[in-house]
């Protein structure tokens, strides 16, 4: 189990620019959100992931995390890029959007070359 990331398969909060809501609630600190690269790619501009939850669906409004990622040196697909865990209070179901980070000023916009999903940490 050590260095071996576990995720949920094909249930992605956020792959490229398509985000998605996903249930995440009740899992007492069972899981992480993670961030890998997509493709193999020479740099990932500086994107700023926001991670959000709510009661429902249609009411997933309140921010639990931020992450930035961002790397001037090559990628490879699925290379992970950050990790961030889920509060033990997070609300049923959860989501990712991204936003460009500190290079913004810059007219730079969120790489779309990252998978933003849920993964299981090992018990």
């Amino acid at each position: 189990m050590y260095n071996h990331d576990l995720s949920v398969y094909g249930e992605d909060l956020l792959n490229g620019s398509t985000a998605a809501i996903l249930r995440a609630g009740g899992t007492n600190l069972g899981l992480v959100v993670r961030v890998f690269a997509k493709e193999d790619a020479s740099t990932v501009a500086t994107t700023d992931i926001t991670i959000k939850t709510g009661a429902s669906a249609a009411a997933v409004s309140t921010t639990v995390a931020t992450v930035n990622v961002a790397s001037a040196n090559p990628v490879k697909a699925g290379q992970k890029l950050a990790e961030v865990s889920l509060p033990f209070d997070v609300k049923t179901f959860v989501t990712a959007s991204a936003a460009a980070g500190s290079d913004a000023a810059s007219g730079a916009s969120a790489s779309t070359n990252i998978i933003v999903t849920l993964g299981y940490i090992p018990r």
